[in-house]
């Protein structure tokens, strides 16, 4: 890849690190990042002001077509030959999210203004809009079966032993409904007594 001055068509950055065609790239909308996806089946994120490569992400297992960056630029969507849709941590390379769904080569992916919403085209003919239903670090667990939200939030539930490796899954956390994105607010739920009583934070 190649970055150029958009007013005096001078080459700025030769970016090198992919071994086969780029199929696509954008910047970041705050312009410190640079995505890029290629027929080598990985997304690489670079520092634009450098041409320094931040991450490599690896795991569709088809070219990758499409790549867009969400408008915070905390996150990034990719679409790939594989048929899949995948969502990633900008900064940690982590995959998020799978989206499955269309039955031919995903050719392009965009992420929605306010950035809850992802829309994909397909060689199969049809345009799939998806909600954002992944969370990241939404529950911290303990051995106990206890389940931590964020310190600010102050939620606390109890998890069975039978159950606890599914339920508590950030991905596992309600999905009510996939033609909308539900909220459940805590702030007027009021507890027992008994779970004070019961529960000791591993803090104390």
């Amino acid at each position: 890849m190649r970055i150029w001055d958009a007013l005096t068509g001078v080459e700025l950055q030769q970016l090198n690190n992919h071994t086969e065609r780029v199929n696509s790239a954008a910047f970041s909308h705050d312009d410190i990042y640079i995505v890029s996806g290629s027929d080598d089946k990985s997304v690489q994120v670079w520092i634009a002001s450098t041409g320094v490569e931040l991450q490599q992400l690896n795991g569709h297992s088809g070219p990758v077509f499409s790549v867009a960056f969400s408008h915070d630029s905390t996150h990034i969507v990719s679409g790939s030959a594989d048929k899949s849709v995948w969502v990633w941590n900008t900064l940690t390379g982590a995959a998020l999210q799978k989206l499955h769904g269309h039955s031919d080569f995903v050719r392009s992916v965009a992420f929605s203004h306010d950035s809850t919403q992802i829309v994909s085209g397909s060689d199969d003919k049809s345009v799939r809009v998806w909600s954002r239903i992944y969370h990241e670090n939404l529950w911290t667990s303990t051995a106990e079966g206890w389940i931590i939200s964020l310190p600010d939030q102050n939620h606390l539930m109890w998890i069975p032993q039978g159950i606890r490796e599914v339920m508590h899954h950030p991905y596992s956390t309600l999905i009510i409904s996939q033609k909308g994105y539900a909220h459940i607010n805590f702030q007027d739920c009021n507890l027992d007594t008994k779970w004070a009583e019961c529960y000791k934070s591993p803090l104390v």
